[in-house]
């Protein structure tokens, strides 16, 4: 990535002599009071780590915005040597990024059925990244997503074909430049982790979020893997589809539990509304954890039509991929 944003040729500072119509003003002033607003705001609450809750030093380089130096060094990201399913790590094995199809899986994948094809993870859920995503979800705090949407734009950007740009909402314009790359990875990139693509990559038609049901999302808030799929979607100019997945039962929270025992409690969580209207597209899952994969693979089965009851038009999406900020 560029150590420094090049403005385009519409974002330029205008000529001296060009004259500024009033109306052309209200957007500078808009953004003016914005910027004053937040150095306000920052000045009376400096931004803290989301995940250690430290303070964040403006002048530490900002790796990932959102964390101190600290956690974001200890994030392990997970980009090359997974498999190419279910996104966990295989060792000294090759993943062609850029192929949905790829045969490369860890020996779990090669005995289970799955539904979904293809998954991409950011990074692996360990150390503050942890930290992070529990104050996500049960923290009632959905501001603490500027880091994790960071973290999946800037691993699935490389793989559609995109370049994460600045967000508005991200507290650094460049925040991972050439000369802070190394130290964040552990190594310098290979060659072959240019994010430059040499062939077009195939984008997924649609982008659809893991549903909450209404009574938890009422009980949270928001609904945090919508907030991470909206945000991808903007990135990669896709639409998403937030209403054809919907949970129907209220399932207890899965953390701790076996893949069998998930399974169980969402059997017939998922329902699809206006199946014809998926039909043939491939869809892109999002969420912000993939543990054993069973949520994935309930909703991957519901999205393609699998679990219609016999004798009724199965019409559905011709196959998923998953997208998550984290592999546990």
């Amino acid at each position: 990535m560029r150590s420094a944003t090049r403005l385009s040729d519409d974002q330029q500072a205008p000529a001296a002599a060009s004259v500024v119509r009033p109306c052309a003003l209200k957007p500078r002033v808009g953004a003016w009071m914005s910027s004053a607003a937040s150095a306000v705001l920052d000045l009376i609450y400096p931004p803290h780590c989301g995940a250690c809750e430290s303070p964040l030093d403006p002048d530490d380089g900002g790796l990932v915005p959102g964390l101190c130096a600290a956690c974001a060094a200890q994030i392990a990201l997970l980009e090359r040597d997974v498999c190419a399913r279910c996104a966990s790590p295989l060792g000294p094995f090759s993943v062609n990024d850029t192929d949905s199809s790829s045969s490369v899986r860890c020996p779990r994948c090669k005995t289970l059925a799955l539904a979904f094809r293809r998954t991409w993870a950011a990074c692996r859920y360990t150390g503050p990244l942890q930290n992070l995503v529990r104050r996500y979800k049960y923290g009632r705090r959905p501001a603490v997503r500027v880091p994790l949407q960071f973290l999946l734009k800037r691993r699935l950007g490389p793989v559609f074909g995109v370049s994460p740009a600045p967000d508005p909402i991200s507290l650094a314009d460049d925040v991972l430049a050439e000369s802070d790359a190394a130290p964040f990875y552990g190594r310098a990139p290979r060659p072959e982790e240019s994010p430059v693509q040499t062939t077009a990559p195939r984008l997924p038609d649609v982008i659809i979020p893991v549903p909450l049901h209404r009574a938890r999302e009422r009980q949270r808030g928001f609904n945090q893997a919508r907030l991470l799929a909206e945000d991808l979607a903007r990135l990669c100019r896709l639409p998403l589809d937030a209403r054809s997945l919907v949970r129907v039962l209220p399932t207890e929270e899965q953390a701790g539990k076996s893949r069998a025992e998930r399974l169980r409690a969402l059997a017939g969580a998922f329902a699809l509304r206006r199946p014809a209207k998926l039909a043939g597209k491939t869809v892109l899952l999002v969420d912000d954890v993939m543990t054993t994969g069973s949520t994935a693979h309930a909703c991957a089965r519901v999205l393609r039509g699998l679990d219609a009851p016999q004798g009724t038009p199965t019409a559905g999406a011709r196959e998923v991929w998953v997208a998550v900020v984290a592999r546990a």
